[in-house]
């Protein structure tokens, strides 16, 4: 069953091998005790960390929301060379920084959400964002939500699936870096 939902910025991915990242979210799935949906995993073991194509979307508030990235499962040791020195001075490499094993233990107040994606942070880009990011997260039932200040939760869609529908081209009047292509 093709479940490959999204399109991503060309050369915006880590290039890795699927199974890799098949097994590295086993692992988390089995550590953290969670379930994670099906469109979802097939997406990101084909796209790994990458910048989808469509990138904004509208809030629960109606405000434009940008996905800044999505986060990757990688440890240190898979990581391809060579090293990308981080701006956000929390790994050597940035992309441990982008890592969902990194991000889950930032958000120690709510164990049962699930991080995917960085997004905007109050108008930056959450890829300058040397802090807490803001971001995509999956419920226990897989519902998309924001997570905007570790206690302002909102949902966004109900499912994966419905997320994706939501993405769409930014306006003009969205700023949007270029994606840094790993």
């Amino acid at each position: 069953m093709n479940n490959l939902l999204l399109e991503f910025q060309q050369g915006s991915c880590i290039e890795v091998a699927p199974n890799v990242v098949r097994r590295q979210i086993e692992r988390f799935i089995y550590w953290h005790k969670v379930t994670l949906p099906d469109a979802y995993i097939s997406n990101i073991c084909r796209f790994h960390g990458g910048v989808p194509r469509h990138q904004c979307f509208k809030s629960p508030d109606g405000n434009i929301r940008v996905v800044g990235r999505f986060f990757n499962y990688l440890e240190e040791h898979e990581l391809p060379s060579p090293c990308i020195p981080s701006w956000r001075g929390q790994h050597d490499d940035v992309r441990l920084d982008y890592s969902v094993w990194f991000v889950i233990e930032q958000i120690t107040g709510n164990q049962t959400l699930v991080p995917f994606a960085g997004i905007d942070t109050e108008g930056r880009d959450c890829r300058d964002a040397a802090d807490y990011f803001f971001m995509l997260a999956f419920t226990q039932d897989h519902e998309v939500v924001i997570d905007e200040s570790r206690n302002d939760i909102k949902q966004v869609a109900r499912s994966f699936e419905g997320f994706v529908k939501l993405l769409e081209s930014c306006p003009d009047t969205v700023p949007i870096p270029k994606a840094k292509h790993w």
